[in-house]
């Protein structure tokens, strides 16, 4: 695997370097390190403040123009420590890991908070589905790359704060028209409305895909809403919603000789069920500020529902679900020291059935199995403070509690057993950073801290008879620390990015397969894992029109004690590298990504494994041509360039059928037509 990756390198770097010579140069950009708040940090953080691992991506609006993402992945790809697996289809959603944590998950997210626009998509329980998630018109993301429950709580093993809202935009009016092999559809418009500072945007979107595997089909419509407004001179107020309807198959995974055999079929089982998702998840939130001489107030409230209907071979689930909540935060200085108080309000309740399938015979049955409604809410404070140390050092302080409260209320008591019951969980998260500026660059050093409950499907799949909540499964704990540094070299135009990280988890959260059950978990608290690791990203822009950049991730996430002690954790490669190149010139632009990922397991026992892979991506697209009172972008792109077999995703621990694959080389084409 060195030695490939080492080619490919030099490879790219040829094409990059090939590229750039092609293009004419325009105005020069030096190097700096930014002053952006970092909303992920809820406060008084900044990209060249934070004593903590923080990246911010910002896309150019050329990029957003002539780029057609289809996963969160495509917009995140080089954020080091960050890793969404492709699991080749939509039913499962990615499986995001931020420095091991998440990497359990066996559908949609755990172990990390996420928010779009400013609204928690984690619900109180810990887990998030990313459905919701145009990437199409993602304009910024930040990740914390660390433990980060003095911020959001439960789930924090990481955070992930995506953003869509337009920033003080002109008026325009486009419609974006796209498509490629494995069926690919794409069909979006937006409008961005600017009056008297007030700005209005609605975003539309459809796409669809038949997938590269049987049964691999998937459509999702999307629909993106945001206002802001002034207030006074001293505040805004924002609108944010967000809606989306999804249909997706899922083929499942495969052993080993089943990819080698055809790489394209479906599990047996999960083909002969009609296996997938149909999902409908809306939201709305309001979020306003205001900001007096010495102190500024922030509140946010919201709302939404998900519906869901998930036909699987051990069962068909279907759940109705309602969410909301509300944050609040006062923040100001005194004495040179600035502050940070807040309190979260949270809940979500599921009204859950689950319907019994006859496996050998492969149908559905009226039998009803499960009915039940769960309700979980969450409580929490939180306070912190910047204290400068001196004129360059800076201490920030923190800490949060939290308590959670799962309620579960059995309506199935035909079988004789009431199953209703309570579990309440709570932590305190401390959180302690120093952060010395040296002008050129930020070195930093913290230590955080995060708590993760079980969700309630993690809590109500128990070995047994389903319903009720399983009474042995607890939270798991993490504790972190870690060192590095961030800034920019103007004379080379260069920004970099280096931590060296370690985390301890204790009641670790390990998925198991019931056997004989197709395909059905439970999870239990088993012991502690250790997770060390470095990561350094770095981005040189010689030329305006010109930026390279590059990620490398080392890490071991290891079990520590039972059985399994000195075992990798699965799911997790040991090593990864990306690399970018993107060319903006006056007329046509070109992006060339490289992504390499080392061998990992598939299981505890460290007796599956993967092979490495390396992938490479190209896109082009000319920025401006006219036709009339129409501009037109048209763009064209190729993923997977060389047609590499690789395994995108694992099913975790699963009982021989590991494997889900990639996809081959794929061809995309669109135009984006502005008014």
């Amino acid at each position: 695997m060195p030695v490939r990756i080492l080619l490919a390198s030099v490879v790219f770097l040829l094409m990059a370097a090939t590229a750039a010579n092609a293009q004419v140069p325009a105005d020069t950009v030096a190097a700096e390190l930014p002053e952006v708040s970092v909303e992920a940090a809820r406060g008084l953080e900044t990209s060249a403040s934070a004593p903590f691992a923080v990246s911010v991506v910002q896309r150019s609006d050329t990029a957003q123009q002539l780029e057609a993402p289809v996963y969160v992945n495509d917009v995140v790809r080089d954020v080091p420590g960050v890793w969404m697996t492709d699991r080749g289809h939509f039913a499962l959603g990615e499986r995001l890991i931020i420095r091991g944590m998440g990497w359990r998950s066996p559908f949609g997210v755990r172990g990390v908070q996420v928010l779009l626009d400013g609204i928690p998509l984690t619900m109180p329980d810990g887990q998030a589905f990313l459905d919701i998630v145009d990437p199409l018109f993602l304009r910024s993301a930040e990740a914390i790359r660390g433990p980060s429950s003095l911020f959001w709580g439960n789930g924090s093993g990481g955070t992930l704060f995506l953003d869509s809202r337009p920033a003080g935009e002109a008026p325009r009016a486009q419609v974006r028209i796209g498509g490629g092999g494995n069926g690919l559809q794409q069909l979006a418009t937006e409008v961005v409305a600017r009056t008297n500072e007030r700005t209005v945007r609605l975003a539309l979107s459809d796409l669809q895909r038949n997938g590269h595997r049987t049964n691999g089909n998937g459509r999702f419509t999307r629909a993106l809403l945001s206002a802001e407004t002034p207030i006074q001179d001293r505040g805004r107020l924002r609108l944010m919603g967000a809606f989306v309807d999804q249909d997706a198959r899922n083929p499942g995974s495969l052993t080993r000789e089943q990819v080698e055999d055809d790489r394209s079929q479906a599990s047996a089982l999960f083909d002969a069920f009609g296996a997938g998702k149909q999902a409908t998840q809306g939201q709305l939130g309001a979020n306003l500020v205001y900001a007096w001489d010495t102190m500024a107030a922030e509140g946010t409230v919201f709302g939404g529902f998900r519906d869901l209907r998930n036909p699987l071979p051990f069962a068909y689930i279907a759940f109705d679900r309602v969410y909301g909540g509300g944050r609040t935060a006062l923040s100001g200085q005194a004495q040179g020291i600035a502050w940070h108080l807040g309190a979260d309000v949270n809940v979500q309740q599921d009204d859950r059935i689950n319907r019994a399938t006859d496996i050998p015979n492969r149908t559905f049955l009226d039998t009803i199995t499960l009915d039940q409604q769960e309700t979980v809410w969450s409580t929490a404070a939180f306070g912190y403070a910047q204290v400068p140390l001196t004129s360059r050092l800076t201490a920030t302080l923190g800490a949060r509690v939290d308590r959670v409260a799962f309620s579960l209320s059995d309506n199935l008591l035909a079988d004789g057993i009431d199953n209703s019951g309570r579990r309440t969980f709570s932590a305190v998260s401390p959180g302690a950073g120093l952060a010395f500026d040296t002008g050129p660059a930020l070195l930093f050093a913290n230590y955080n801290t995060a708590f993760e409950t079980p969700t309630t499907t993690e809590l109500v799949n128990r070995p047994g008879q389903p319903g009720g909540f399983n009474e042995d499964l607890g939270p798991q704990r993490t504790q972190g620390v870690e060192v590095g540094t961030r800034g920019a070299w103007g004379p080379a135009n260069l920004t970099f990015d280096v931590a060296l990280y370690y985390m301890h988890a204790d009641d670790r959260l390990v998925q198991q397969e019931i056997p004989d059950s197709g395909g059905r978990v439970f999870f239990q608290n088993l012991g502690t894992n250790t997770h060390r690791g470095g990561e350094l990203a770095v981005a040189w822009q010689p030329e305006p029109w010109l930026s390279l950049h590059a990620a490398y991730t080392a890490n071991q996430v290891v079990f520590e004690d039972d059985e399994l002690d000195g075992n990798q954790v699965p799911g997790l490669p040991d090593q990864r590298f990306s690399a970018t190149a993107r060319v903006e010139g006056p007329a046509a632009y070109l992006r060339l990504s490289w992504d390499a990922v080392s061998d990992y397991f598939a299981d505890n026992a460290n007796q599956v494994k993967t092979d490495g892979y390396a992938v490479a991506d190209v896109h082009v697209g000319l920025t401006r041509v006219e036709a009339g009172p129409l501009s037109l972008q048209p763009y064209a792109g190729v993923r997977n360039l060389f047609d590499t077999d690789y395994i995108g995703s694992v099913a975790i621990n699963a009982r021989g059928n590991f494997f889900e694959p990639g996809a081959g080389r794929v061809l995309e084409a669109g135009v984006t037509v502005a008014l």
